[in-house]
């Protein structure tokens, strides 16, 4: 039997980088679900916390690559890639990856369901 997983964190410390007096942000998921085809995911400033995905496809392996922008030009934030069927977790934690103009979702191959957790700016970069 798997113990109970800790309680999420609220207070600041060193642990989460959050300077003294200062509380963890909100966090935001977008979902897109059942899609084979790249997709402007938000715009704006904020941090990846989480994201996961599900193929859906029977026989194809699926690959999908997340960006900083508007387009596959921007910086990678991360990728997932799983066996038809199956499932894959991106989960970088707090602070988690900063972007800064948005999320783009790249599908290589597969067709998947997609959420990614975000916080919303909190730092100025």
């Amino acid at each position: 039997m798997m113990p109970a997983p800790p309680p999420p964190r609220t207070k600041p410390g060193p642990l989460v980088g959050l300077p003294a007096g200062q509380s963890l942000p909100p966090l935001n998921t977008v979902y897109v679900n059942n899609t084979a085809t790249d997709k402007q995911l938000l715009t704006g400033v904020g941090q990846v916390t989480n994201a996961t995905m599900l193929n859906l496809a029977a026989t194809v392996a699926a690959k999908v690559i997340l960006y900083d922008g508007t387009d596959t030009t921007g910086d990678i934030i991360g990728g997932l890639g799983a066996a038809a069927g199956f499932g894959d977790d991106f989960g970088p934690g707090w602070p988690g990856v900063p972007f800064r103009r948005g999320i783009f979702m790249h599908i290589i191959s597969g067709t998947v369901t997609v959420s990614v957790t975000y916080a919303p700016q909190i730092n100025h970069w």
